[in-house]
């Protein structure tokens, strides 16, 4: 058995800015530590002095909660860590700084407004819930939201389990099964193992019929009686060629060019019939001069 070491049992001596601070394993550093660090903590608040004017934190509560982040530090304080204590605990302000700031109320305001703000000091702070609201019986918390769902979101998630069901007694038994046990329909979720010792089939085949009930049921899912009575519309041939396929761009330029081609000769042959008709007849009819 390990034996328990000298630091876990006799109180080790810490040197905090030239003072030395008991520190023991059962309470951690001594608490008045944190007034020797009091000057690290006014520097962190005044980093984030900004921030906090922004969102209506007083300078004094953002260094009372720079001061509880260093008596945090100070009871997990470790000297075997090889670090000084004013290292340590500067993670341990910053964080209960920005802890702080996040807790409070955003205030948004245009950058020419903020700016004139911050020169006046006149942003304003975090709203309280117990205001009386004008114009309004009752006070601000009474116009939050509530967590409770509406009649209409009610009613909506009704009509969605009744269209969820239904679209489920489309698909078969072993399905359904599968489907209800994996998403705790009717209880808690269950793993493949435990589905497929239910079922008696490996985990594989339970993972194929969960993939396979799952598209069917998207399918069901999409499908309204509006769709479902619409008929279906006969696919258009596509138009083909005296060769056997698909019309192409060039198979209708290729027949243009040859219709142009047809003409044209057809008025060559004209004209030519044409000239061998009139071919020795005369030019004046007969009587004339």
């Amino acid at each position: 058995m390990r034996e328990p070491a000298t630091a876990e049992v006799l109180p080790v001596s810490v040197l905090v800015n030239g003072r030395i601070y008991l520190w023991t394993a059962s309470a951690g550093l001594d608490p008045a530590v944190v007034a020797d660090v009091e000057a690290w903590i006014r520097r962190r608040a005044k980093g984030f002095a900004s921030a906090a004017r922004m969102r209506g934190l007083a300078l004094d509560d953002l260094l009372q909660e720079g001061r509880a982040g260093a008596l945090r530090a100070a009871q997990s304080f470790d000297p075997a860590a090889r670090t000084t204590f004013l290292h340590y605990a500067d993670y341990w302000i910053r964080q209960a700084m920005f802890a702080a700031l996040d807790r409070c109320h955003d205030v948004y305001l245009p950058n020419r407004h903020r700016q004139r703000a911050l020169k006046d000091g006149t942003l304003p702070g975090v709203v309280c819930l117990d205001a009386p609201v004008p114009d309004h019986e009752g006070c601000l918390l009474d116009l939050q939201p509530s967590e409770q769902p509406t009649p209409l979101e009610t009613a909506q998630q009704a009509e969605t389990r009744l269209k969820l069901w239904a679209a489920l007694g489309q698909l078969s038994s072993v399905q359904r099964t599968i489907l209800i046990h994996r998403y705790g329909l009717e209880g808690p979720e269950e793993s493949l193992e435990a589905v497929a010792q239910l079922l008696g089939c490996g985990r594989e085949r339970i993972r194929r019929i969960q993939l396979n009930a799952e598209a069917q049921l998207r399918t069901h899912l999409r499908e309204t009686p509006m769709e479902r009575t619409k008929p279906k519309p006969r696919p258009v041939a596509a138009p083909v060629s005296a060769y056997g396929r698909q019309i192409t761009v060039q198979d209708v330029i290729r027949d243009k060019k040859r219709q142009e081609q047809t003409a044209a000769k057809n008025v060559k042959s004209r004209l030519k019939a044409a000239k061998e008709a009139t071919k020795g007849a005369s030019l004046f009819a007969d009587g004339e001069v």
